[in-house]
C-alpha cells in the first residue's frame, strides 16, 4: 500500500477530502514509526486506519446525540 502515491493522485485530482484524510493517516504512521523506531507493517497501517474510522464514528455519534451537526462545527 503506497499511501504517498495515493496522496499525490489525490492532489493531482484536487480531491481535498482524500488528500486531507491521507495526510492524517500518514501523520499517524509517522508517529508510530517515531515511537517504535521501525516502519509499521501493512497490517499495522490497516489497524491505524480502522482505529481512526472507529474513533470518527464514535465522535459523530456523540455529536449527533448532542444535537450538533456538520453546519454547527
Amino acid at each position: 500500500m503506497d499511501l504517498h502515491a495515493k496522496l499525490v493522485e489525490a492532489m493531482k485530482a484536487k480531491d481535498e477530502l482524500t488528500k486531507d484524510l491521507l495526510r492524517v493517516i500518514l501523520g499517524e504512521v509517522s508517529t508510530r514509526k517515531a515511537r517504535t523506531g521501525k516502519e509499521p507493517t501493512e497490517s499495522e497501517v490497516h489497524g491505524i486506519i480502522r482505529s481512526m474510522m472507529t474513533n470518527n464514528a464514535e465522535t459523530r455519534k456523540e455529536l449527533e446525540q448532542r444535537g450538533q451537526t456538520e453546519r454547527d462545527a
